[in-house]
């Protein structure tokens, strides 16, 4: 059988590449309370808040007025405290958001505060945060600081904010990248870490080291999780499997062609489909068992169409 009657293009070998499905940095990690969106796939927007105050919590954040949901939160101190906090927006609040500003409401004014902020890519929209840990100690150690190790999947990502109330630097340790280091507030004043490492599906332990003297110290770390890999089609009879199949597409070959309007020629004003499988698909949905002109509508409009994995002229009509 041919689908050549009026001159299908001809077939090549050319299986469909799914995107990639690893969760990746988009543009680079910005400090401050604006950031401009960027383009991708499933995203995420990951604002990261470090802050020295006495009694301070941050209670919201919004990125161009859409709420962002609490990540973790944590506080360490008396008198004082040292304030990592992590809120994440996922694709339908990055695309909802009508700017690029974040404003974080706190309780009070902190005496100083570093905001970090990243865009994630392939993030899993329906459950974004896995495994999530944290640690704080008030005092001169530890230095490192690290949370409990944190199980991930291959393909997911870790990210880590650490606090000390002194001014200093950071080093990430155990391969996370650093995206901001920021000392403010001057000598009265904390500094902030943030940064982050692609999983492997390995155990990662978020570890920081501070330089200078150290005093109250967090650090938060938590599992962003990578979109579930989409199912591949690398033929027809994997289509039809996966009930991909083009409604016209009567005889199942991945093609919209003669021989599927030799099925509906077959069983033109048939009024019995009931009996034999709605006229081989022919008694379109919804079906009244007789395959008619609204039938013939129906099939006419994916006319031509073909969605063929192994021919590159035809448009897969599953997600990818």
């Amino acid at each position: 059988t041919s689908h050549n009657e009026t001159d299908w293009s001809s077939t090549q070998s050319a299986t469909t590449q799914p995107p990639g499905t690893d969760i990746e940095i988009l543009g680079s990690w910005v400090t401050g309370t604006t950031h401009a969106k960027e383009a991708g796939y499933n995203r995420a927007l990951i604002f990261i808040a470090n802050a020295e105050a006495s009694t301070t919590y941050l209670t919201s954040v919004t990125y161009g007025e859409q709420a962002m949901t609490r990540v973790i939160d944590v506080n360490v101190g008396t008198s004082m405290r040292n304030n990592a906090a992590a809120f994440i927006l996922n694709e339908a609040g990055v695309a909802a958001a009508t700017n690029g500003t974040f404003v974080p409401t706190w309780s009070a004014t902190p005496s100083s505060v570093a905001y970090a902020s990243v865009f994630l890519s392939n993030v899993d929209q329906t459950t974004p945060i896995g495994v999530k840990d944290s640690n704080s100690t008030i005092g001169t150690t530890p230095n490192p600081i690290a949370t409990n190790p944190l199980v991930t999947i291959d393909d997911d990502m870790v990210i880590v904010s650490a606090v000390d109330g002194n001014p200093g630097s950071f080093t990430l340790n155990g391969g996370f990248t650093e995206g901001a280091d920021q000392s403010v507030g001057g000598s009265t004043g904390c500094t902030g870490v943030a940064g982050h490492k692609s999983a492997t599906g390995a155990n990662e332990t978020p570890s920081a080291t501070f330089t200078g003297t150290v005093n109250r110290q967090v650090i938060i770390g938590f599992v962003v999780k990578a979109a579930p890999t989409p199912p591949t089609y690398p033929d027809c009879n994997s289509v039809q499997a996966g009930h991909y199949r083009l409604d016209s597409d009567l005889n199942g070959d991945c093609y919209v062609d003669l021989l599927d309007l030799e099925i509906m020629a077959n069983y033109w004003l048939n009024t019995n489909c009931a009996t034999s499988g709605n006229c081989q698909g022919a008694d379109f949905a919804p079906t009244n068992g007789t395959v008619d002109f609204y039938d013939f509508a129906d099939f006419g409009a994916e006319w031509r169409q073909c969605n063929n994995p192994l021919d590159a002229n035809c448009t897969p009509n599953w997600p990818n």
